[in-house]
């Protein structure tokens, strides 16, 4: 398998080196602190999510939950 691995190759960055294009890492290695050798990244994983004026936003006091819930519009139960 690591026979395999190597035999990929390595992907070239332009600013940063050769990095092997397959790396096998066990769990042992993980917990042992042991990272994938790649480039540093500046993209993010996620999508930042937009931030929330709060000072417009509402959030219903729990307290109100019995009016609420009796003001909601429920689907009907079919009988089965």
């Amino acid at each position: 398998m690591t026979d395999e691995a190597a035999s990929a190759g390595f992907f070239t960055s332009e600013h940063f080196g050769k990095f092997p294009r397959i790396q096998i890492l066990t769990i042992e290695d993980l917990l042992g602190g042991k990272m994938l050798q790649m480039p540093p990244s500046l993209e993010r994983t996620f999508k930042q999510a937009e931030r929330v004026d709060e000072s417009t936003s509402v959030q219903p006091n729990f307290l109100d939950a019995p009016e609420m819930i009796a003001a909601a519009s429920w689907p009907e139960k079919e009988a089965g």
